[in-house]
């Protein structure tokens, strides 16, 4: 394991405090947590951005073309109210 030193604002600080105390956990703990959080959204849209510079639109396109045009079957007929525009 490594011990890592980081200069945080005051503000900051206090609100680690806070929320480790509140989660029960210890602050480096909630710090490690929040780093690991931080990688893995970074990690994710790394992914995300990878796959969306591969895409082809029109081979999309074209998979899109072979779905039928008929309407839908019960119950994806059924639109709830809040997400009728």
């Amino acid at each position: 394991m490594t011990t890592l030193q980081i200069p945080l604002p005051e503000a900051l600080h206090e609100e680690l405090k806070t929320w480790a105390t509140r989660e029960n956990i210890s602050v480096e703990q909630l710090a490690a947590a929040a780093v690991a959080d931080k990688i893995s959204a970074l990690a994710q849209l790394a992914y995300l951005q990878d796959r969306a510079s591969r895409a082809d639109r029109n081979k999309y396109l074209a998979v899109l073309a072979k779905v039928p045009d008929v309407p839908p079957i019960p119950p994806d007929t059924a639109v709830p109210e809040s997400r009728r525009r």
